[in-house]
């Protein structure tokens, strides 16, 4: 009984490291700054794939938001107003949708003309794993090398100037 007991020990002290290792910290998001942005295909809302490293030599603001959240929905709109402006006309704008329903995305997007695509995350497995989102809504930018250059937290006033004159710096 002993040398179960001594086993089973054993083995939990040895994997507990690495159970443990793939939990991740808020500030695991910080890491991603100046590296490349992890690649995904996901389906957008027409069942299309979508792969990130297709779009590599654009400017991509990647916005991850969920339906449950009323600062995502107003961002959401937000970002569709910013899509119009001629300035970021290069700025290629992604929703992701970070909710396990993804009928609940498309009966918001549905009353919206989306004039960009929104990618369905159902797994989180993107959202949560591959960019360590821990609130919603966030937004990453990604340069045209595929890097990631900035992460804006929350809810974000994407048609005020200064707003528009960052984002134009980071485009050119």
């Amino acid at each position: 009984m002993r040398v179960r007991i001594a086993v089973l020990l054993a083995v939990f002290l040895l994997l507990a490291p690495a159970v443990f290792a793939q939990q991740l910290s808020p500030f695991a998001i910080e890491s991603l700054i100046g590296n490349p942005a992890p690649d995904f295909t996901l389906n957008d809302q027409n069942g299309q794939p979508v792969t990130l490293s297709a779009l590599r030599g654009k400017p991509i603001l990647l916005n991850f938001w969920a339906p449950w959240s009323p600062n995502s929905k107003d961002e959401v709109r937000t970002l569709l107003a910013l899509r119009r402006e001629p300035a970021l006309k290069e700025l290629v704008i992604i929703g992701i949708t970070a909710d396990r329903n993804p009928d609940a995305a498309s009966a918001f997007l549905g009353a919206l003309q989306m004039n960009y695509p929104v990618l369905s995350d159902p797994g989180l497995v993107v959202t949560t794993r591959k960019y360590a989102v821990f609130m919603i809504p966030l937004t990453i930018l990604i340069d045209r090398n595929g890097l990631v250059k900035k992460i804006y937290y929350g809810q974000q006033e994407w048609l005020r100037p200064s707003m528009q004159k960052q984002l134009a710096g980071h485009i050119n």
